[in-house]
């Protein structure tokens, strides 16, 4: 009989309780090894994986965990980098499938096939992108629906229109329209009120007249001062009394009027 001793491969974990104390915990020592539990308050900050007899430092395998936290910086600056991925990865599929398609010449199938630079954007809103100038451009912008359609010639067309020959119409003017009949849908036939035509219009009477008697006459009396008249001043009161000196002249003075 003899007695044999060997080892088997364990796992540790490395873990923090939330009052800062570090802890190893071993776990079970088997072949197929068992991870020890970790407690729901503890934080696990490596794992050590030993391998059998553990002879140098190949045979320890430690991972450590990763618990890093994301701030709102970070988020941004992720989704700024997600962002140029995405349009990025779009423009590189696009580019792809241009490069799948073959351009034939339309004039001889047997050429080779036309060269393609790339791809570009188009809001189709404008003709920047257009080469107008060119005989070879058969297309047409259309600013409106931001759309580009093939190209369109317009020219105007002389009709003549046969009534012998048409059915179902009738010509209006310039216009054809369908057959139509027409109804009276109001019919007032009595005046309610009067109406003036023209709201601006204001209203003149022109008529003519007599004054009678074509001629009139009257006579204004006024007593002045004689002194005054005769153009000496001796007009003044005597003291002590209210007699003026000078005594009154009556004038009269005739004016006519024609009307």
């Amino acid at each position: 009989m003899g007695e044999v001793e060997y080892w088997q491969p364990r796992i540790d974990k490395v873990t923090i309780s939330p009052n800062g104390l570090i802890r190893v915990k071993k776990g079970k020592t088997n072949t197929d090894p068992v991870s020890p539990r970790v407690g729901n308050d503890e934080v696990v900050l490596h794992t050590v994986k030993l391998e059998p007899y553990t002879l140098d430092a190949k045979d320890v395998q430690v991972g450590t965990e990763d618990h890093r936290g994301f701030k709102m910086a970070d988020l941004r600056r992720m989704e700024r980098r997600l962002t140029n991925v995405e349009t990025i990865s779009s423009l590189t599929l696009a580019e792809m499938d241009t490069n799948s398609i073959d351009v034939a010449d339309p004039n001889d199938a047997t050429l080779p096939s036309r060269i393609k630079l790339g791809i570009t954007g188009d809001t189709f809103d404008n003709n920047i992108q257009t080469e107008v100038s060119s005989l070879e451009n058969r297309s047409r912008i259309d600013v409106q629906r931001g759309m580009v359609t093939p190209l369109v010639f317009g020219r105007t067309l002389s009709l003549e229109y046969d009534s012998a020959r048409s059915s179902g119409t009738i010509k209006k003017g310039n216009n054809i329209w369908p057959s139509y009949t027409e109804e009276v849908y109001i019919n007032q036939n009595i005046a309610s009120k009067s109406i003036n035509v023209n709201q601006f219009e204001v209203n003149k009477f022109i008529g003519s007249g007599e004054v009678t008697p074509p001629r009139d006459a009257w006579n204004v009396r006024k007593k002045v001062d004689a002194n005054y008249e005769a153009g000496i001043n001796s007009s003044s009161a005597e003291i002590g009394t209210s007699t003026v000196a000078s005594q009154g002249l009556e004038q009269s003075y005739g004016e006519q009027s024609q009307t």
